[in-house]
């Protein structure tokens, strides 16, 4: 039988809050110790901090009080109560239950007041019995268990950098809480490791006086937490280790001669993923985790599409559609998720829970209405409820499950020891199956002719009721033509069980956490997995290998990366993503020059054969470790106009090759040590516009890299295993922030970046802006003359300069602008020359071109008036390279350049992925903004209002500052002008039937254009 997964509700809570107490305390958590018996007095209930919508929803004038989760049957107390005083005694928050609970005996009677649904009542309460921990309790002295690390060193918050992070050890972190019973049973463990890894710091972090470290590693309801550290940066994580071979298992990583290799998720930054699919014609894939939030991704481009995020959500058993609970968590939203259209529902509940049919026709939502009755709700697009199923209050709300079947045509709601089965058709009961406990995970088959509950003794149940034996493991997707199952191997890797299965046999490994959920469709090369680790992975099912893995962040952050170590990300999401190799641990920022490659994923993703681009993997890059960086001179403030300051380079195995140093976030001094490509290729004798995607890939494929001094640079000799060398640097009215990084021999991989940093004291100079414009419509070749490109160069120009008076005096304001015949090669170069004798460090600079670019073996080129018609790069063509060099020579820390260029083979995913690529690593590389937008001929000949379509864009946001400025901050800045340009120009062109989507890079620190007046 075959499985299809609803996804296991098996998250904490609903949100990572900061501190512990807001998520489930256990029972022996509010047990506390009475005054000399050997037993304790407890409430037997589970509780949590009241969440701040549901004291709205039942009428509290504040969150305060302690949320009854689950209770005994024994008495008087419901889930969902919120207890608000015992005795005479206010209930603040849960840690004052467990402080009421010192002053009494098992058996004595309480009165508890507390509020079910809108309700106040009064009910008498006996509390009940718990034993002690071993230990010594004073007569007649109330107490509370403590958990006393003894040799182990406590770190807090003001501590945690230098002893944690900036440690030469590896650093083991424990993280617990003194009221927490595992974390003083597991703690033998961590004091037996101390003593045989005395090379290894081990600390304890209180989760109660460190929420920050809590909130910032992820740190969730599940105590007590191991976090390893080696070199500032997070190894892995280990929730409850019960046994030393989990800890002797994660110290293995720290050995020097360790050389697995790992590529992960930085802790606490993913949720746990609970539900994937693929959404039948269309090129998305959608993902629920344990936020609640819906994630859509495009896994044939390698990018995320869009997030729906809420606190309680339901994902459609084939992915189409989505349930949200609004912020109050007493409506829902319909999401329709191809569409992106949305209808809404209003509830008489606070929703708990959500599931939602294939077709978005039905939802069912569980939770308690305003009188504190559960029950489950089934409710259709129209706000009409269809049939309202009660759940008995004995029944805890965690175990209550519920989902529909693949096909719709039925529903199946688990409680604790029953299953029920309806028909959606008139929601008849089908059948109640009685079974042990309550389910953990519960889904249909995927043909909808039963259910399946693993780990249970029942197995698979028919609609009928009848029980038999299910598969062996826990089984987490299926598909129906009976190729495909799969089941958790309980290692973080997965198995295929199906007799027909291409894979059968094969055990996917790749997953740091067990697998939860996966998705397969015939229309798909690919089969999905989703799992605890925050990560969804596509798998080539006949070979068993990781094709790709997709992370969301939950801060709008993303990356996509293949097994090769290629990806895709947004803005910062690398900043997220590690690499271990061994006891070292890398960000994946580190290797951005050579790794940043969205080409590369998409053609992977999309089954394409890469093995011609790849000229490198990352296994083969870290082999060679990037250097050390540290400043040794630098001073703390001068009034002086020129300072010195020294470096030094290290190599720690991998050699030294660049070494770039910024000063603000711009690049102001390199060695020129560059990746090139051979000048001869096949390319060279091609029409522009028959370097389409097939070409440009076809000559990446066969060009040859090569390492070549720059134009203008130094020359670059070995520079051994120590670099020491001291620069002196113009310096700037105010703070001046100076960086630092270095990268391997090969130059494929970056070090961490050192900064310091330094005050000037010396009078600010009146800040002058200067501006280049170059627009070329009419090439020597005039088979590919433009139509707006002068134009838009003028327009531009004239705009920018007459906003920018609001900032700088008119004669501060320097315009130069080359079109046409003007803007040849020679002349370009010409020009940046001129204005690098007049550029000081505290001015403006910004370099805006319209024309053709192109990509050519892995550079990017802006195609110059002297163009005639061969691809020579020295005579016609400004490369990646050179426009470095343009940066460098402008002393202007503030910078700005603006490619909009018409791409002559036309513009594809492969085309425009490439185009990010260079873009970015152009921009990392110097240090400085950049908005590029390649269209085809077409739209460029087609235009938009008498500009090209980009630049009608950026004209538009000059004329409206107070749409551009949505922080109301009175200013218009070079990163909220290039988000306006963006918007609005793939707006336009999706309008339009065309798709351009500008790449808006934003490197150092931001500038202001112009005031909003």
């Amino acid at each position: 039988m075959i499985i299809f997964s609803s996804g296991k509700d098996i998250k904490m809570d609903s949100k990572r809050l900061g501190i512990i107490h807001s998520i489930i305390i256990l029972l022996l958590l509010l047990s506390s110790a009475s005054v000399w018996a050997a037993e304790r007095a407890s409430f037997g209930v589970m509780i949590k901090a009241v969440p701040v919508e549901y004291a709205q929803f039942i009428g509290l004038e504040m969150p305060e009080g302690a949320y009854v989760v689950s209770a005994s049957s024994a008495g008087d107390l419901r889930p969902g109560d919120v207890i608000l005083k015992v005795d005479d005694r206010s209930i603040k928050a849960p840690a004052d239950l467990q402080e009421v609970t010192r002053f009494y005996q098992p058996g004595d009677q309480v009165q508890v007041q507390i509020a079910r649904g809108k309700e106040r009542i009064v009910i008498n309460y006996t509390l009940k019995r718990a034993a002690v921990s071993p230990g010594t309790v004073r007569p007649g002295q109330p107490t509370r268990a403590t958990v006393g690390l003894g040799s182990i060193t406590t770190v807090e918050s003001a501590r945690f950098e230098q002893e944690v992070l900036k440690s030469d050890q590896p650093v083991l972190a424990y993280f617990y809480a003194n009221w927490c019973a595992p974390c003083k049973m597991y703690l033998p463990i961590m004091q037996q490791a101390s003593q045989q890894y005395p090379d290894v710091k081990i600390v304890g972090i209180d989760i109660d006086k460190s929420a920050d470290i809590v909130n910032r590693y992820g740190v969730s309801g599940i105590l007590p937490t191991v976090i390893l550290f080696n070199g500032g940066r997070e190894v892995d994580k280990i929730s409850r280790p019960s046994r030393k071979e989990h800890i002797d298992e994660l110290l293995a990583k720290t050995r020097s001669d360790n050389n697995e290799i790992e590529v992960f998720a930085a802790i606490g930054k993913g949720n746990w993923i609970l539900q994937v699919a693929f959404i039948k014609d269309s090129p998305l894939m959608a993902a629920r985790d344990a936020s609640g939030a819906v994630v859509v991704w495009n896994y044939q481009q390698g990018v995320l599409a869009r997030t729906y995020r809420a606190a309680v959500s339901g994902l459609s058993p084939n992915g189409a559609y989505a349930a949200m609970a609004d912020q109050k968590r007493t409506g829902v939203h319909i999401v329709d998720i191809v569409q992106q259209q949305q209808k809404s529902i209003q509830t008489k509940q606070f929703v708990e829970k959500l599931a939602i049919s294939p077709l978005g026709t039905v939802v069912a939502s569980f939770g308690a209405d305003q009188s504190g009755q559960f029950s489950v709700d089934i409710w259709n697009p129209a706000n009409q409820l269809i049939k309202s199923i009660p759940v008995d209050h004995t029944t805890p709300p965690q175990s209550v499950m519920f989902v529909f079947s693949p096909d719709g045509a039925h529903f199946a709601l688990s409680t604790l020891n029953k299953l029920e089965l309806f028909s959606t058709k008139n929601w008849v009961s089908e059948a109640v199956v009685p079974m042990k406990g309550a389910a953990a995970v519960l889904q249909f088959t995927s043909d909808s002719k039963a259910v399946s509950i693993p780990g249970k003794d029942e197995g698979l149940i028919d609609l009928q009721g009848n029980k038999q034996r299910g598969s062996d493991g826990r089984v987490v997707v299926g598909r129906p033509d009976d190729r495909l199952a799969i089941a958790d191997n309980g290692d973080n890797s997965f198995r295929l069980l199906s007799n027909r299965s291409f894979g059968k046999g094969l055990r996917f490994a790749g997953h740091r956490a067990p697998i939860n959920a996966g998705a397969a469709s015939d229309a798909v090369l690919w089969l999905a997995s989703g799992s605890s680790d925050g990560t969804v992975r596509l798998w080539d099912t006949a070979a068993g290998r990781e094709v790709g893995q997709f992370v969301g962040f939950g801060n709008g952050e993303w990356i996509v990366i293949t097994k090769e170590g290629y990806y895709n990300s947004s803005a910062r999401g690398h900043e997220y993503l590690n690499i271990r190799r061994g006891n070292r641990v890398y960000g994946i920022d580190q290797f951005y020059d050579v790794f940043y490659r969205p080409d590369i994923v998409s053609a992977k993703l999309k089954g394409d054969d890469i093995t011609g681009l790849v000229t490198l993997t990352v296994e083969e890059a870290i082999k060679n470790p990037p250097p050390a960086v540290k400043f040794s001179t630098v001073p703390n403030q001068t009034s002086d106009p020129k300072v010195k300051v020294c470096y030094q380079v290290q190599s720690t195995g991998g050699g030294i090759g660049e070494v770039r140093l910024f000063q603000n976030g711009k690049l102001i001094k390199s060695d020129g040590f560059y990746r090139d490509v051979a000048t001869q290729s096949a390319t060279t004798t091609m029409k522009l516009a028959q370097l389409n995607s097939r070409a440009v890939y076809q000559d990446m494929r066969s060009l040859t890299i090569k390492e070549k001094q720059s134009p203008g640079a130094v020359v670059v000799r070995p520079k051994g295993e120590l670099v020491n060398e001291c620069v002196e640097l113009e310096t700037i009215a105010g703070e001046n922030e100076i960086s630092l990084t270095a990268f391997n021999a090969p130059n494929t991989v970056q070090s961490v970046i050192g900064t310091a940093r330094f005050i000037s004291t010396r009078a600010p100079d009146e800040p002058r802006l200067y501006i280049l414009a170059v627009g070329i419509d009419r090439y020597r070749d005039a088979s590919i003359n433009l139509k707006y490109a002068a134009k838009d160069a003028r327009d531009f120009i004239a705009q920018l300069s007459d906003k920018a008076k609001t900032i700088y005096h008119p004669s501060n304001i320097h315009l130069t602008t080359l079109v046409n015949g003007e803007a040849g090669k020679p002349n370009i170069l010409a020009a940046i020359d001129k204005l690098a004798v007049r550029v000081k460090h505290g001015d403006s600079f910004i370099f805006f071109n319209a024309s053709h670019g192109l990509l050519l073996q892995s550079q990017y080129y802006i195609v110059t008036g002297s163009f005639a018609g061969s691809l020579d790069r020295s005579a016609s063509l400004i490369s990646s390279n050179e426009i470095v060099e343009m940066s460098k020579k402008i002393k202007a820390l503030s910078q700005l350049f603006i490619f909009d260029t018409c791409h002559a083979g036309g513009v594809d995913t492969i085309v425009s992925g490439l185009y990010d690529a260079r873009m970015s690593v152009l921009a990392k590389k110097m240090g400085l903004h950049i908005y590029a937008s390649a269209g085809s001929v077409e739209t460029a000949l087609d235009g938009y209002q008498g500009n090209g379509l980009y630049t009608h864009s950026l004209l538009e946001g000059l004329k409206n500052g107070e749409a551009v400025d949505k922080n109301k901050s009175g200013m218009v800045t070079v990163k909220s002008l290039g988000i306006y340009s963006r918007e609005m120009t793939a707006e336009i062109s999706n309008k339009l039937g065309h798709p351009q989507i500008p790449v808006i890079i934003n490197f150092g620190k931001d500038s202001s254009l112009f005031i909003v007046r």
